[in-house]
């Protein structure tokens, strides 16, 4: 079985690169589907980080 955690770690860093890149392409200038798709990306982050798979 694969080592679940480190897909998480993995999962991580990927939505972290995509609020990065969102952030570099927009400028900071969100439309409504770009804030939804943010908060999701750093909830997901926030869930996976406190259930103890931060790098």
């Amino acid at each position: 079985m694969e080592n679940l955690s480190s897909d998480r770690m993995m999962a991580i860093s990927v939505f972290e690169g995509e609020l990065e890149r969102m952030k570099n392409i927009k400028n900071g200038e969100y439309d409504d589907i770009d804030k939804i798709i943010r908060q999701y990306l750093q909830e997901r982050i926030n869930e996976m980080t406190r259930k103890g798979y931060n790098r």
